[in-house]
């Protein structure tokens, strides 16, 4: 998200480390010319999508069966964001239903962060509609590899399948202009081409049945956003990332020694801010 690499205090944090890894080239240059961060600095892609770019991911026809999927029918992965002013979820709530059919299946995937009540809607929506499926994994890899179509809204899951070249569509949410931090040069508003916009439920079922018929209608805007916002797509970033760290530690030349070194785990993405503070602490 764009507010990770903004001149402002967010990106001042940064301070606090010895080697800051970003996603892509437009990151880095982000970053350095902020003049506020002043610590080495490396693109290294997304260790998150290795599985995918890897191949370490299941087979995509054993993820179906896993999921109940029928031979033909279309996975639809809708994955909101949380943040009220920018979710897509008060716009669309249950009515997301209406886009589950015998011949495509919703796959919900709500943000840990969204209210319990949207939660148990979703719930809901499983045990009474034999076309929807809840995403109960904590990892996003599976649901990526195995859909033919991802909705979403300012969630970096947009981003994240675009780079992988699935068809993807964005809703625009009517209270987006209230988020406080909103930011015109952030990455989430400045590469928007690669997927179509939709702000109401009917343009998103004619712009679903548009992508899923002409899935290739957005790739070369997809691989467009490679160069500036990836830097690796060969499944080689967590090696990247053990890779600059051990320099770190060892005292490579590009970066310096460090005397010591701390790891944080965070294993439960609800625990994060927990961690977080925990490790500060120590």
């Amino acid at each position: 998200k764009g507010l990770r690499y903004a001149g402002g205090r967010s990106a001042e944090t940064s301070n606090l480390a010895d080697l800051l890894l970003v996603p892509g080239p437009w990151h880095q240059t982000r970053m350095v010319e902020s003049k506020r961060v002043f610590v080495p600095t490396r693109a290294i892609g997304m260790p998150s999508l290795d599985p995918l770019f890897g191949g370490w991911v299941a087979k995509r026809d054993h993820l179906r069966e896993q999921l109940k999927l029928a031979p033909g029918q279309k996975a639809i992965l809708y994955a909101p964001t949380w943040n009220p002013e920018l979710s897509s979820v008060p716009l669309l709530w249950t009515r997301i239903r209406s886009l589950a059919t015998p011949q495509h299946v919703v796959i919900l995937r709500p943000h840990p962060y969204l209210p319990d009540d949207y939660q148990k809607a979703c719930e809901q929506l499983v045990m009474t509609d034999a076309n929807i499926r809840l995403a109960r994994e904590p990892d996003l890899q599976p649901y990526l590899q195995v859909a033919d179509l991802v909705i979403s809204d300012t969630s970096s899951v947009a981003w994240e399948a675009a780079l992988l070249d699935k068809p993807v569509i964005r809703v625009d949410t009517p209270n987006r202009s209230e988020y406080k931090q909103l930011d015109p040069s952030d990455p989430e508003y400045q590469f928007t081409s690669f997927a179509p916009v939709v702000r109401d439920l009917e343009e998103l079922r004619e712009s679903v049945h548009a992508q899923l018929a002409n899935p290739a209608q957005f790739h070369e805007a997809r691989m467009r956003l490679r160069e500036p916002l990836l830097a690796s797509t060969d499944g080689t970033s967590c090696q990247q990332v053990l890779t600059a760290t051990m320099d770190l530690i060892g005292g490579g030349s590009s970066i310096g020694r460090l005397e010591s070194a701390g790891v944080c785990v965070v294993l439960d993405a609800r625990s994060a801010m927990e961690a977080s503070v925990e490790a500060a602490r120590k």
